[in-house]
């Protein structure tokens, strides 16, 4: 691959980084999991897999300003452009605009692409683990949505459906069963051994929110003369 060329996709997706949990840090560690995955699998064209997970997030400003966007969507029209701007070629420019189209998860848009199933999985593996607890947690406070929602007398909800939004409805919605989404092998394997990790984290998070809130309620039981 054209150190120059990707040294300016580097740069563009710099450009283009709305901060939060998607961030420079994230697109560099997509791109580390999308490498190391393609590195298993021989029919992978590295060079696709190297400038799509460069600039698979380059339209999450646009969404950002307007949520009506999906910015998958725009983000492929963005690095279509930009490849062609710089000369590459458009059979290959249209390749690497598909994986950043079907990276974000549709039913009715899969990747079909070895490459595309590889961004796929490389994206969704920065949400496993430690650090797909703390890229949640981080998500939550930038929308503002709460650890948990509470019930009657301010005791921890699970998080299950009907309640509102929550970081333990997140995970229990979508985290929970993860693992299981990946298409290729070696994103399997490491999703499933960073599982227990997150699965231990918020089991722990709801017992200690529970514990909290039984520990005030004897405690203001004593102090009120109602025990």
């Amino acid at each position: 691959m054209d150190r120059a060329l990707f040294a300016r996709a580097e740069a563009y997706m710099a450009a283009c980084t709305d901060g939060g949990v998607h961030d420079e840090m994230h697109v560099r560690r997509v791109l580390g999991y999308a490498l190391s995955i393609a590195g298993e699998m021989p029919e992978a064209d590295g060079e696709i897999m190297a400038l799509a997970a460069l600039l698979h997030d380059v339209g999450r400003p646009e969404e950002r300003a307007d949520p009506a966007l999906c910015h998958a969507e725009v983000g492929s029209q963005k690095a279509l452009d930009f490849l062609l701007a710089e000369g590459y070629p458009p059979a290959r420019a249209r390749r690497v605009a598909d994986c950043v189209l079907c990276h974000r998860y549709r039913a009715d848009r899969r990747p079909e692409t070895v490459e595309a199933k590889i961004l796929f999985d490389a994206d969704k593996l920065d949400q496993t683990g430690a650090l797909g607890a703390a890229r949640v947690i981080r998500f939550g406070g930038q929308i503002g949505e709460p650890l948990y929602q509470v019930g009657e007398r301010g005791r921890p909800l699970p998080g299950e459906e009907g309640e509102g939004p929550s970081l333990l409805r997140e995970y229990r919605r979508k985290l929970k069963g993860l693992a299981g989404q990946f298409y290729t092998p070696a994103a399997q394997a490491l999703a499933r051994a960073r599982q227990p990790v997150m699965d231990c984290y918020f089991a722990a998070l709801a017992a200690e929110a529970e514990e909290g809130w039984a520990a005030a309620q004897r405690a203001l039981a004593q102090l009120l003369g109602e025990e």
